[in-house]
């Protein structure tokens, strides 16, 4: 063992070493914590005016260890700011060689900070930041500065945001941080940092970092966060809350200071959301539930501006909408409501000038893989009466190669399936900017009775079931002009009448082939449209209304149905007002052409359901086997479509429509010819019965109906033909003719049993009083009219001649018909001999003035005739020689002589004939005297009439039978009143 130094074993060094030693145990021990102390609360007292609470202070000037116990610094509130359990320095004896600061160790135990925004938006920390030194070099490197070891043990800190609606209070706790071989010269210094809050969310944060220049790099873990925490600190910022979920990340990172640039890169490894649960303020149920969330594979370089995220996994998410009957959907709450400025706000009024900053370096982000896997979207639209609800699920989607600029393709693959049994398939490309796509569609098996909300609310009519079905490529190009090519169809439609509750429209496939269909300029291209049985039930109800138009438009149909009613009421009890007021509708506009062209239409296995009820008994009957084309179809002015359809009615009455036609043109052309034939007429019984008063018992009806439109200008042709049409019971109905229809029938139909028409109708389609049916129904009953008040007048146009041949002229007192008169009649017979079921009734007429006359003087006429032939002898038939007798005065006086002898029995006192210059003969004046004497004595009894009549009836009636094979049995004699006096006497025919 070495001796001391000779001088130090001198006593007065050896007691100066002791007091020194006793001097510096003491001021370590006593008096550095107390120095500490009093500049403690002096520095906190004098610069940030609060009082601190602090416990024990001890110093070991040995270890040079210095323990703080206890301290509390308040915040302006009253509330606590910072604090610790205690606080442990071991300063190192190389402080003093190196002329800075060196640390062997600092230990914090349980510090707290309390950490709060005011609501002026001041954070309550910056009271403890002293004011900057303008003396200072904002350039200087740090003070040097050595820390063997930084920990952390116990910590809390707690965070308290009042600045915002309602306040937010946060509390991480513990914390734990441990700092190694940190050096404000060097690179290197090692740290680790491992914080929980009280809801079991950690952190873990390890690496190393350097103050000259500034750089650091290391790893960070979270663990377990609760994703309403986050939602809780931006509550204000996020229009929705998150009422679940836990998130965990993991990643490195690189911080480092590039000359005046700040270079941060990070790298994230994975982040994933586990039972996430988004929900709108103030719902009580989740609109998003994603059970897992990853994101892995992101990369993070602020220098470069670059975030690239390598997969984002989205599994089994969770989403309910509603669209509320507003209109608004339920998912839009979770979006931010947009800024709304108000009038009277002078910001908003008055534009600022932008600054004249350069524009920002855009950030490059790209995602490469986005999937959406197993999505369950529930979807209630409440617009319509009854909310319709879509199911979508699985629902998977895979977005590839996206990227913030949006100017390159970004790949779409989507598969869904719809309502269970519904599938929808997409791929294709989308640009966002500007946005444009290319997606291949196909979809299939989409069930429409699912649409059945909807079509409450514009219809009566159920959809019993039926799929839709696409399939096709659609494009968007940047113009904003949508595209779609190829192909669609409904397969098995069935809809039912909801009044009726009977089949309306159904059909087994309607397939639409070679589909294109743009939108700007609008347009509808079709090759080909299949319809595989289709079927369709027309009914007229008990109020005139068609079943189309109530199922269709129930609305209008029902206001339709109402002006009927108030119509037939009118009719019934017409009032001046109406009698004298017409009104006038104004036509309607032309209609615009349709941009559709379809190649074909084909039909197959077609039938049709007929019935009409507002008829007592219910009409009803069909058409099937409906089958056919129609070809070229377009709204093209110049197009013609082809149609070609056949079918049957009730099986046995064959269908023929054939012809050219332009439905979809504004200029309407149309030349179509349809024929129905060997239809049973006891079918339309029920309308006979309603508008004839007779049912039919027997008859066939073939029809040809030929329409021809021109620049809306129809010219319609109809030939009827009716076979064999006998009626039957007369039938009691309001709407009934008053005419005599059997007599019309019988007029009509020709020995065949036949009756041909030919109905015109034209008009113009833009009248709106204009129709077909209404003209065609007009003219049978003016046809009908015709026939019964001038039968003759048909019959003469058919066979000849005119309204003549319904009556025979007679001279007064004759009977005889003449030669002009029997050649009329000949037409009458071949009229009857056409007309089988005819009957004409023959009267007996007379005109008893004039043919009394007549008569008399026929009988006068004779009695001279007889007496003369008398007094002749034997020349009596001489030539001339009656005639000579009766004109020579003398021999005409001895004949009246004669007479006047027979019949008073005496000889005649003549009177003395005059004797003047102008006096007739002697002769003569006797003649008269005796005629006027014998012509009084002259007497046409009705007898007489009578068989003048019968003699013109029955003259008539042989003219009629005679050899003309004419039934007698058709002719008949009838009596006749008595005719007023005319220019000839004149016998009326009858027709029955």
């Amino acid at each position: 063992m070495h001796a001391l130094p000779s001088f130090l074993r001198r006593p007065w060094v050896l007691a100066l070493i002791a007091v020194l030693g006793v001097g510096y145990t003491v001021g370590g021990f006593w008096l550095v914590p107390r120095l500490v102390t009093s500049n403690v609360h002096e520095i906190i007292a004098s610069r940030y005016h609060r009082e601190v609470r602090l416990g024990a202070v001890t110093f070991n000037p040995f270890t040079w260890e210095l323990i703080v116990n206890d301290l509390a610094i308040p915040d302006a509130d009253g509330g606590a700011l910072v604090s610790f359990k205690q606080l442990t320095v071991r300063v190192g004896l190389m402080s003093v060689l190196r002329a800075a600061p060196e640390f062997r160790m600092i230990a914090l135990d349980e510090p707290r900070l309390r950490l709060v925004r005011r609501r002026d938006g001041r954070v309550n920390l910056l009271d403890l930041v002293p004011p900057a030194d303008p003396k200072a070099d904002p350039n200087a490197p740090p003070p040097r500065l050595w820390i063997d070891e930084l920990a952390i043990r116990g910590g809390e800190t707690t965070l308290v945001d009042l600045d915002r609606a309602q306040a937010l209070t946060l509390v991480f706790r513990p914390i734990t941080f441990t700092l190694r071989n940190f050096s404000t010269r060097s690179e290197g210094n090692a740290y680790a940092l491992a914080a929980q809050s009280p809801l079991g969310e950690g952190l873990e944060w390890h690496g190393t970092f350097g103050l000259a220049p500034v750089a650091s790099e290391g790893s960070f873990a979270l663990s377990h966060v609760h994703a309403g925490t986050l939602a809780a600190i931006g509550a204000e910022q996020v229009p929705f809350d998150i009422s679940s979920g836990e998130i965990a990340l993991r990643g490195t990172y690189k911080l480092a200071e590039r000359g005046e640039v700040f270079g941060v890169d990070a790298q994230l490894a994975e982040l994933t959301v586990s039972a996430l649960g988004i929900r709108a303020h103030g719902d009580s149920a989740d609109a998003v539930q994603i059970p897992r969330l990853a994101i892995t594979e992101a990369s993070f370089d602020l220098g470069a501006q670059t975030l690239t995220v390598g997969h984002i996994l989205v599994d089994q998410p969770k989403i309910t909408a509603v669209r509320t009957r507003d209109g608004k959907l339920s998912l839009l709450r979770l979006l931010p409501a947009p800024v709304a400025t108000t009038a009277g706000d002078p910001a908003a009024s008055k534009p600022t000038a932008p600054a004249a900053a350069p524009p920002a370096k855009p950030w490059l982000v790209s995602v490469p893989d986005i999937k959406v896997s197993k999505a369950d979207v529930s979807i209630e639209d409440q617009t319509p009466a009854g909310s319709a609800n879509f199911h979508v699920a699985p629902l998977d989607i895979t977005l590839s190669g996206y990227t913030a600029a949006g100017s390159k393709p970004l790949t779409v693959d989507l598969a869904a399936v719809i309502n269970d049994t519904g599938h929808v398939g997409l791929k294709g490309t989308v640009v966002p900017s500007p946005l444009s796509a290319q997606l291949t569609i196909a979809a299939d098996s989409l069930p429409l009775p699912a649409l059945q909300p909807y079509a409450d609310d514009l219809t009566s009519m159920i959809i019993k079931s039926g799929t839709a079905s696409a399939a096709g490529t659609l494009t968007l190009d940047a113009k904003g002009v949508l595209a779609f090519e190829g192909a669609a169809g409904v397969e098995n439609l069935a809809t039912i009448d909801r009044e009726l509750q009977q089949d309306f429209v159904k059909w087994r496939a309607v397939e639409v082939a070679g589909l294109k269909l743009r939108t700007s300029p609008f347009s509808v291209r079709i090759r080909e449209v299949a319809m595989h049985a289709p079927y369709a039930r027309l009914i007229i109800g008990v109020n005139g209304m068609t079943n189309i138009k109530e199922v269709l438009a129930p609305r209008a149909a029902a206001a339709d149905a109402a002006a009927v009613a108030a119509a037939r009421a009118a009719k019934a009890t017409p009032s001046p007002a109406a009698s004298e007021t017409s009104v006038t509708l104004p036509p309607r506009p032309p209609r615009a052409a349709l941009p559709v062209d379809i190649g074909v239409v084909r039909i197959d296995g077609g039938s049709m359901n007929f019935a009409d009820l507002s008829i007592k008994p219910n009409f009803d009957t069909g058409i099937q086997e409906l089958a056919g084309t129609i070809k070229g179809l377009s709204g093209r002015a110049d197009s013609r479509a082809d149609i070609d359809l056949a079918g049957n009615v009730e099986r046995y009455s064959p269908v023929k429509i054939t012809g050219k036609a332009n439905y979809l043109s504004p200029v309407n052309h149309l030349d179509l010819a349809a024929k129905f034939s060997n239809l049973e007429l006891t079918d339309l019984s029920p309308y006979s019965g309603r508008f004839a008063g007779y049912a039919i018992e027997r008859g066939k009806m073939t029809v040809d109906l030929n329409y021809k439109v021109e620049d809306r200008q129809l010219d319609g042709k109809h030939r009827i033909v009716i076979n064999q049409l006998q009626l039957g019971e007369k039938v009691d109905s309001p709407e009934a003719t008053s005419l005599p229809v059997k007599l019309a029938i019988a007029l009509l139909k020709d020995r065949d049993g036949v009756i041909d028409l030919d109905l015109p109708v034209s008009g113009s389609l833009d009248d709106p009083k204009f129709s077909v049916a209404g003209l065609a129904w007009k003219f049978v009953i003016n046809l009908i009219e015709k026939a019964v008040t001038a039968p003759f007048a048909l019959l003469g146009h058919l066979f000849g001649g005119g309204e003549e041949v319904s009556y025979v002229d007679f001279a007064a007192g004759s009977s005889a018909v003449d030669a002009p008169t029997l050649a009329k009649l000949q037409t009458l017979v071949k009229a009857l001999a056409s007309r089988p079921a005819l009957n004409i009734d023959v009267p007996a007429v007379v005109q008893p003035d004039a043919d009394r006359a007549a008569l008399a003087a026929s009988q006068w006429h004779d009695s001279l005739v007889a007496r003369a032939r008398k007094r002749l002898g034997a020349h009596a038939d001489d030539a001339g020689a009656v005639d000579r007798l009766l004109t020579t005065p003398k021999d005409y006086r001895a004949v009246l002589e004669d007479a006047y002898r027979d019949a008073v029995g005496h000889q005649a006192d003549i009177p003395r004939p005059a004797t003047t210059p102008d006096a007739p003969s002697a002769d003569a004046q006797a003649s008269s005297w005796l005629e006027g004497e014998l012509k009084g004595r002259i007497s046409v009894g009705q007898g007489d009439l009578d068989a003048l009549g019968e003699a013109r009836a029955n003259n008539v009636q042989a003219a009629l039978l005679t050899g003309t094979g004419i039934d007698p049995g058709r002719v008949f004699v009838v009596t006749a009143a008595p005719l007023p006096v005319a220019p000839a006497v004149r016998m009326q025919l009858a027709l029955h």
